[in-house]
């Protein structure tokens, strides 16, 4: 499950909750690869993430493309 924490313009009002209305820049936290579909420069952490693998993903289309940005 994804949790969609906030928004580059301040608190969502939708704070921590599931399937959130996304804006622009937000920032998300789940478990596993992302491969869904979110707005263009979406940040997602990988809470399960281990030594060697990556841990934060960009979303560079706007669609389900997710570009790692760090390995741990």
């Amino acid at each position: 499950m994804v949790y969609n924490i906030g928004c580059k313009n301040g608190l969502n009002s939708n704070w921590g909750s599931p399937a959130a209305t996304k804006e622009v820049g937000d920032m998300e936290v789940g478990v596993g690869t992302p491969v869904h579909a979110a707005p263009i420069e979406t940040l997602y952490v990988k809470v399960d993430a281990t030594p060697g693998t990556s841990s934060v993903y960009r979303n560079s289309t706007g669609a389900s493309t997710w570009k790692p940005m760090s390995d741990d």
